[in-house]
């Protein structure tokens, strides 16, 4: 009508149809044949009252060039639908708001394949499930879904405005969304049945580490049973005092010391230093004291040809190729002579009345198991009263305080030097060097294993046999036929009892 036309013709093909043609004006529509209006609010200046016209109160050519619609507008009046604007829009607005979209070509369009663009952005934030497998997958496929969504509502907004071209991005928010929950939910479920698994792992390996623990503590306890009490020694002379103390860096160790009367003359010390910790070191240790205390108590040779002897045992079954570093010695009780002979060890510290502490260096050799054909000499020296032998491992002159400096030899010498280094206790001289240590570590937990042996002599022991009138004779201790024996001036009365 408005165009003067007599006809239209509807263009379709085997699809559906194409749109209508009014004279020079092609109307496009959907394949079946609707238009999608951009609907805008029912502005009052649209309409005009026929009740105006026809009492003259509008102006003839007031409608000019316009396309006019006439409809009825009333309560009742069956021509009403709802729009994306309002709930309620009556039929003649929606006409004119048709011819609107149609003239200004402000209509709105949906492609054929927003449908497939739908898909897409399905798939859009899809492409990383394996996200919640890790601890912080779920905020981070969170983020992920967010960012999506913002960017596919973004980009449907702007082709609304811009080419007025719909684009309806709920369903792939909503199907990301469900994908999110889904994912989500097996991410949760996987992560505690994963915690459970750990949680059981954790506690059978507590149950592990506490059956473990019990049997290095066991070990701990055999291991110090092992090594003899200071005031147990069987034969001990009463001017001889001893005090020995060891503690390992771990649950075991392999520092090792012994001592013990070979006889009624001559006492046995040894100490010793397993290369490593732990339980490696604590069972080559047991083996090399058992070893050295069963060699010396039945060879009965010189310390040089016992420390042979033990090189050639230990070295033979030594499959982890452990080192000894070992210090063995033996003093004569009657007569105060020091036999000591060094495999690799620290020399012992003499602690003499009115000289400075000084370290017995001596020709020794390499540790037990390095050299198994070296020939080891024996260093000899004579003891006075109150002299006392100091022995220590590694443990003590390798200590390190906070930035890393070493305990050191110089100064143990330096702590006997002191008033509270020079007291004549074995004990005493064992349990100061040791706090000593620990205040010099600052209370840092042991890099080493600690073994620390005090040996004083209290007083000459010719002194204590010379009011019997016995002449003592120097010796080595060797095979029982050549130590000297003490032969009582008394007559022996054999007595023969009858009966």
């Amino acid at each position: 009508m408005a165009t003067g036309q007599p006809q239209y013709t509807v263009q379709s093909n085997r699809e559906g149809i194409n749109g209508v043609q009014i004279g020079t004006s092609f109307i496009p529509t959907d394949l079946h044949g609707r238009i999608r209006l951009h609907f805008s609010p029912a502005y009052a200046a649209r309409r005009v009252s026929a009740r105006a016209i026809l009492r003259g109160e509008v102006a003839p050519n007031a409608f000019a060039d316009q396309v006019a619609i006439i409809g009825a507008t009333a309560i009742g009046v069956a021509d009403v639908a709802a729009t994306p604007i309002a709930t309620r829009m009556d039929g003649v607005e929606i006409q004119a708001q048709l011819i609107e979209n149609i003239l200004a070509g402000t209509r709105l369009k949906r492609p054929p394949g927003a449908s497939w663009l739908g898909a897409f952005g399905l798939s859009f934030n899809s492409d990383c499930p394996d996200h919640t497998a890790a601890p912080y997958g779920a905020r981070l496929w969170g983020s992920d879904f967010l960012a999506g969504a913002i960017i596919v509502w973004t980009a449907s907004l702007v082709a609304f405005f811009q080419t007025k071209t719909l684009y309806d991005p709920s369903f792939a928010t909503a199907g990301n969304l469900l994908i999110l929950v889904v994912l989500l939910t097996s991410g949760f479920s996987a992560a505690n049945r994963r915690r459970r698994e750990l949680d059981a792992a954790l506690a059978a390996e507590r149950i592990e580490r506490s059956r473990m623990a019990g049997e290095l503590q066991a070990a701990r306890e055999i291991q110090m049973g092992m090594l003899p009490a200071p005031g147990s020694i069987e034969g001990l002379p009463a001017h001889l005092e001893f005090h020995a103390m060891l503690e390992p860096a771990l649950e075991v160790g392999g520092d090792l010391y012994d001592a013990f009367m070979l006889d009624g003359d001559h006492f046995f010390f040894l100490v010793g230093d397993v290369s490593g910790k732990g339980v490696p070191a604590s069972l080559f240790m047991a083996l090399s004291k058992t070893l050295c205390k069963s060699l010396a108590r039945r060879e009965h040779v010189p310390l040089d040809a016992l420390l042979r002897l033990v090189n050639e045992e230990i070295s033979r079954e030594n499959p982890a190729s452990l080192f000894v570093a070992a210090i063995v010695g033996i003093i004569n009780v009657r007569t105060g002579e020091l036999q000591f002979c060094s495999a690799g060890h620290d020399a012992p510290i003499l602690l003499r009345t009115n000289e400075p502490p000084r370290s017995l260096n001596g020709a020794g050799g390499p540790p037990l198991c390095v050299d198994e054909d070296f020939p080891y000499t024996t260093d000899r020296l004579q003891l006075q009263t109150d002299d006392m032998l100091v022995m220590v491992t590694d443990g003590i002159t390798e200590a390190q305080d906070a930035r890393q400096n070493f305990y050191g030899l110089a100064r143990a010498l330096a702590y006997f030097s002191t008033v509270e280094g020079r007291q004549l206790s074995a004990v005493a001289a064992c349990a100061g060097l040791y706090a000593d240590v620990r205040s010099f570590t600052a209370g840092a937990a042991p890099s080493d294993d600690i073994a620390i042996m005090a040996i004083r002599q209290a007083a000459l022991p010719q002194q204590l046999h010379q009011s019997s009138g016995q002449s003592l004779q120097r010796a080595d201790f060797a095979a029982p036929a050549a130590r000297p024996a003490l032969v009582s001036a008394a007559p022996v009365h054999l007595v023969r009892r009858h009966g």
